[in-house]
């Protein structure tokens, strides 16, 4: 008696998780008397027409055993790939807070197969770029959305909330007194620079630095001295 393996399938290739229908298409003299399906994901199933759900992005390679009601076996591999694909996202910025005019640096690790790139910077501004390097025209909070896509068009999202972008700091001191100093003398120095600033940082043009908003400072020496905020 004689046993011809065959078998179908309705779909090689989608998104994961992935829904495929397998047939027998076998063609055999007697009865079958057991079918065994391996899906190449470590599950198998003795159901005559099997579906089965590939949970991840992976190559499955599919083989079913065939058995007639005389003991008879025989057994077949289909000759192409069940590719399920899902794109991940991994991506993550350097900065939360972005002074106007500098770049938001961007890192993206993603995989998946023939990747496409979709940015909304939250300013009308888009970019296809996988890492792009983007500057805002004016200050605020942005929610940006990045929405990747494959070769079978699955998709996933990602929103990364607020980023704030703020006004560059604008650094201006006065001191006093302001010229003309006598040996002993101390200066005054006051802050006056604006914008979101938190730090200082003054340097008093002989080695000596200062992290006050307002530090006052003794010249030990006589000299000319560039005082820099």
């Amino acid at each position: 008696m004689d046993i011809i393996p065959n078998i179908g399938i309705d779909s090689l290739t989608g998104c994961a998780p992935l829904s495929v229908q397998f047939y027998n298409f076998s063609i055999i003299d007697t009865g079958i008397s057991a079918i065994t399906w391996d899906f190449g994901d470590s599950t198998s199933s003795t159901t005559t027409n099997p579906i089965h759900i590939y949970q991840t992005t992976d190559t499955f390679s599919v083989s079913m055993v065939i058995t007639d009601e005389l003991g008879c076996t025989d057994s077949i591999f289909f000759t192409d790939t069940i590719i399920p694909t899902f794109p991940e996202i991994d991506v993550s910025t350097t900065d939360t807070l972005i002074c106007l005019g500098n770049s938001m640096n961007i890192i993206n690790n993603s995989t998946g197969i023939g990747l496409h790139h979709f940015w909304d910077f939250g300013d009308t501004s888009i970019s296809t770029d996988a890492s792009p390097q983007y500057s805002f025209s004016d200050s605020g909070e942005y929610n940006i959305k990045y929405i990747l896509s494959d070769t079978n068009q699955c998709t996933d999202s990602i929103t990364i909330s607020q980023k704030v972008v703020v006004q560059a700091p604008v650094a201006y001191f006065t001191n006093s007194p302001l010229i003309d100093l006598c040996n002993g003398d101390t200066v005054i120095f006051t802050d006056s620079s604006y914008s979101n600033i938190v730090g200082w940082e003054w340097a008093f043009g002989n080695g000596d630095t200062a992290m006050q908003q307002n530090p006052t400072y003794h010249f030990d020496s006589l000299g000319t001295y560039d005082v820099r905020l």
